[in-house]
């Protein structure tokens, strides 16, 4: 999930490829209803569409010189769906398993998978020292500690809660991007983006009254 990500984002916008990340909970709630037996409510489902909408005004109307393709789209779309498949797979791993022996089981086996990639690619080569520095804080801060935390809310918490309550993270993503990478996003982009912010929230806010 992390290294299609992370290639993807080369390849499209920060605001694409989070924004796509969004469409999370309209795989996972239906997801978790029929693998875990959560509550659903339809009428939260029905928000998606908008959320949708928000979603495609954001890919398809972006500048026409933009760094967006959709070969990075599609990339950003797997790596949302590894991401729904990652959440499903731990949520059944933490009935059992603890936090840290996930994690200790999980970092080796990402190590032993992606460093042949990298060798292979020659991509290894090219990391310097000035680089390892923010290699180090994404694995520690992304890859374990918020890896970590959300595994640890899995076992109180329904997976298509924990999506639902990220939809923070692409906003925030998307005004971080212009304001450090000097992204393009255009006025109707933002309207898009808002819309999907407010599927969102409202999938949220009537998820949590079925709940109670």
């Amino acid at each position: 999930n992390i290294t299609v990500f992370f290639t993807a984002v080369t390849h499209t916008t920060v605001a694409n490829a989070e924004f796509i990340g969004t469409l999370t909970p309209i795989v996972l709630v239906p997801a978790g209803a029929i693998i875990f037996n959560e509550q659903i409510n339809a009428r939260a489902l029905a928000f998606g569409a908008v959320s949708i909408v928000g979603l495609a005004m954001v890919l398809f109307l972006g500048p026409a010189n933009g760094e967006a393709s959709w070969f990075g789209n599609a990339l950003a779309f797997a790596s949302m769906i590894t991401w729904c498949t990652y959440l499903i797979t731990s949520r059944g791993l933490r009935a059992t398993t603890s936090v840290a022996g996930i994690m200790a089981a999980a970092m080796p086996i990402a190590a032993v998978t992606i460093l042949p990639i990298a060798l292979i690619g020659g991509d290894a080569g090219k990391v310097t020292w000035s680089s390892a520095g923010y290699i180090a804080v994404l694995v520690i801060l992304s890859g374990t500690v918020a890896h970590g935390m959300i595994m640890f809310a899995q076992r109180s918490v329904p997976v298509g809660t924990i999506s639902l309550i990220q939809i923070a993270q692409p906003a925030m993503a998307a005004l971080w991007s212009v304001a450090l990478l000097d992204t393009m996003i255009r006025g109707v982009q933002v309207i898009g983006m808002v819309l999907v912010l407010a599927g969102l929230t409202a999938m949220i806010a009537l998820r949590q009254r079925s709940s109670r």
